[in-house]
Parts: structure tokens; C-alpha cells; sequence
């Protein structure tokens, strides 16, 4: 049984989908009692939403998102499966939108100790996942080969979420061609995002560029130099109350 799910029995963050019970039936199996979320995986909702969406709603379900990584930190699990469609949104009778982050199967407990990914393996051809999951798919993996293990770390979500981050601000196909090139060429990464946000400026996306740079040691190879939700949290909405500002009437 998923013991984060009955964490989450006694949880009340609206960032998550609620354990509304659990039980042991007479052969011993787990029955959960699971929160209807009525809504759209993130990432089927931006293909028909995106175009109406301004930069101070997007900023707005990120935040929502690292709300709910927040609360599973707090808990002292890791999500480890953090992804557009791992995301749920609806849209009140107001216009609001409220994410939830959903599927919790792969979730674990904090420090555990696990086996590294093979390249073969199904779970680590995700671009958004981080090297350290699977140290083989990087330009350095040969130098990790007898790294058969890796510890389960927050920051794991941390990278993971920078990816959603940029889906939110750039779109999919931006974002994976950049997580990829990130795994693909450790060593020139840097000089390649930095080029990357110079292009971005260019085409107008200031705000967006100062955003992904401001947060960049999410992605960082070393998991310790990753922030916290907290961290990234406090970030965002400095920006969006950048944004909101800028955009009141005068």
C-alpha cells in the first residue's frame, strides 16, 4: 500500500487530490477511498487553453503545483513522477483555476535508497527526469558506472518541475528539446541555455527568460544546489506580483 496516500488522509492542501479513507478488507487487500478531481490533465487543458491564458495565470498554476510538491515534501515523500499529465486542472464558475497534483504511485519516502534506472528501462526515457535517476543517459554516464544507486531526494522533483515551469511559459516542444539537450551535452549545456534565453528575449519573452534563468539551479546536475518549493515558491510570486502590477490599470 502507498503509505503517502494514507499521509494524505490527514492532509488538507488543496494542491493535492485528497485519501478520503482506507481499508483492510478480509483477505487482506487495501481498499482507498480516493477525491473525484473534475477536471483536465495540465497538459490536455494548455493544448486548447493556451492562446487565452496570460503569463499571470500560468505563473499562477505553477505555483499551485510547487504548492502541492510542498505539502508531499513536508510529508517526507519525494513524487518522483512529476509531469504535465501528473497534474490536474479545473476551472471554477469564476474563471479560477486550481491544480492538483495527482498519481502517487512511484511516490517514496525521503532517503531511500534505490537502484539507478537502466537506459532501457521504460520509467527513464522521460526527458524530465533528472541524471541522477539515471546516470547512463548523460554525456558523463560512463563516468558513473559503478553508480548502481541513487538516494531519493526532493530535489528530484525540483528538476522535474523546472520542466513544467517551461512547458507553462515556452510550450512541449520547447521544453523537451531543451531537457534533452541537457542530458545529451552536459558539458556545453550552459553556454547552449544561455543562448537559448538570449533567443528568447529576442522574440519578446523577457519575463519568461528572467523567469527559467532566475531558477536555473533547478536543473542543476549536482541535487544539492537545487532550491526548495519553498524557494522556487517565494520566486514566482515575486515575479507574478511583477507581472500583476505591471498590468493594473494606470
Amino acid at each position: 500500500m502507498n503509505m503517502l496516500l494514507v499521509a494524505l488522509h490527514v492532509t488538507t492542501c488543496r494542491n493535492l487530490y485528497q485519501t478520503l479513507g482506507y481499508s483492510i478488507d478480509a483477505n487482506k487487500s487495501y481498499w482507498i477511498l480516493l477525491e473525484y478531481v473534475n477536471g483536465q490533465a495540465l497538459d490536455d487543458f494548455l493544448s486548447h487553453r493556451r492562446h487565452t491564458l496570460q503569463l499571470s495565470n500560468l505563473l499562477h498554476i505553477a505555483i499551485q503545483v510547487l504548492y502541492g510538491l510542498r505539502q508531499i515534501h513536508q510529508l517526507h515523500y519525494v513524487h518522483m513522477d512529476m509531469k504535465m499529465n501528473n497534474c490536474m486542472i479545473e476551472e471554477d464558475a469564476n474563471h479560477g483555476f486550481h491544480v492538483k497534483v495527482i498519481d502517487y504511485d512511484l511516490a517514496q519516502p525521503q532517503n531511500t535508497t534505490l537502484r539507478c534506472w537502466r537506459t532501457d528501462d521504460r520509467l527513464a526515457k522521460g526527458w524530465w527526469l533528472p541524471p541522477e535517476i539515471c546516470p547512463a543517459r548523460t554525456t558523463t554516464g560512463k563516468l558513473h558506472t559503478s553508480q548502481q544507486k541513487f538516494t531519493v531526494k526532493p530535489s528530484i522533483d525540483i528538476y522535474c518541475f523546472y520542466w513544467i515551469l517551461m512547458d507553462l511559459l515556452c510550450g512541449a516542444e520547447t521544453a523537451a528539446k531543451v531537457a534533452r539537450q541537457s542530458i545529451r551535452d552536459v558539458s556545453n549545456f550552459p553556454t547552449y541555455f544561455t543562448g537559448f534565453l538570449s533567443s528568447l528575449r529576442q522574440s519578446g519573452m523577457v519575463t519568461q527568460a528572467d523567469i527559467l534563468e532566475s531558477l536555473q539551479l533547478s536543473i542543476h546536475h549536482d541535487p544539492c544546489l537545487r532550491p526548495s518549493a519553498d524557494g522556487l515558491i517565494d520566486i514566482l510570486e515575486k515575479f507574478k506580483n511583477k507581472v500583476d502590477l505591471a498590468h493594473m490599470p494606470q
